[in-house]
């Protein structure tokens, strides 16, 4: 079993063998050797990992496996711990993961950097690695029951309640917030850099045409640029207004001040009908 671990983990043309073996009374153990003849390394290769989402979360998932941490206290957590000397080569693949919805917050220390997916962000993080996996991997670290990938699939198997992400909806595939301000409502996307405004952009475009992009606003905001769409750009699509209407829904539920419930519905007044409304409103318990 241990020899088909190694041929999974590392793919291509793959020789393993036993060069020794410790029998004792404690137990057996063996020492493997592996020679790849024709992996290719991905250590070196960032465009290859910022250019395809599927290399990106294998070589994601190599590395929470390998140096990284995944854990579950208040809130999941998948971490990792980045040398300082290493952190710039490391940035452009923390950007790119942060521009397609995976969130992460920076710890710097002296030596190194903690990052750090929180909540629904791990959540999301370990269903993608956990995907990319092919199945006999998948087999193999099920049967070896590493602890580190037993954490890895609870936190993906983790309920709705711990994601940070129950105000947001996808445009164009493209993750925003749900954002109510005195009664009107804006669609927020923060990114760490103008490569990745351009990037949603280009989606959006790609999906609503250039005259949806063109009313679309950019702004600084912190240390982040802000991708804000207004509310009458959400009116005229429907795709975009029904998990609006469904956020604000949850919004209202789940708050029990009174003038923050009046706000939203003022909100919900804008984008559904009178029925919807009342349905929203007159139900008891939490929308879905």
């Amino acid at each position: 079993m241990a020899g088909h671990s190694l041929v999974a983990i590392i793919p291509g043309r793959v020789r393993a063998f036993i060069n020794a073996v410790d029998v004792n009374v404690e137990g057996v153990a063996m020492v493997w050797q592996l020679r790849a003849n024709s992996h290719k390394s991905l250590r070196n290769s960032t465009y290859e990992v910022l250019n395809d989402k599927e290399t990106l979360m294998a070589f994601m998932l190599t590395a929470v496996l390998g140096d990284g941490y995944a854990y579950i206290t208040d809130k999941p957590r998948i971490k990792l711990v980045i040398g300082t000397a290493k952190f710039r080569r490391w940035e452009p693949i923390l950007n790119q993961l942060s521009n397609i919805g995976f969130k992460w917050s920076p710890q710097p220390g002296r030596d190194a950097v903690q990052i750090t997916f929180t909540a629904g962000y791990a959540i999301d993080m370990a269903q993608a690695m956990i995907n990319i996996a092919p199945p006999i991997l998948r087999d193999i670290l099920d049967v070896l029951s590493i602890e580190k990938w037993q954490r890895m699939k609870k936190i993906a198997n983790m309920e709705v309640r711990f994601r940070l992400g129950e105000s947001r909806v996808l445009v164009g595939g493209e993750p925003f917030t749900v954002a109510v301000s005195r009664g009107s409502v804006r669609l927020l996307r923060k990114v760490r850099d103008w490569a990745g405004v351009y990037r949603v952009l280009e989606v959006l475009r790609g999906g609503y045409g250039e005259d949806f992009v063109s009313q679309v606003k950019v702004h600084r905001s912190g240390g982040y640029i802000v991708i804000a769409i207004p509310a009458r750009l959400i009116e005229g699509r429907e795709d975009i207004r029904a998990q609006v209407i469904s956020v604000l829904c949850r919004k209202y539920w789940r708050t029990s001040d009174d003038s923050r419930r009046m706000e939203v519905v003022r909100a919900l007044s804008r984008f559904a009908s009178l029925e919807t409304i009342s349905a929203c409103l007159g139900n008891a318990s939490q929308p879905h």
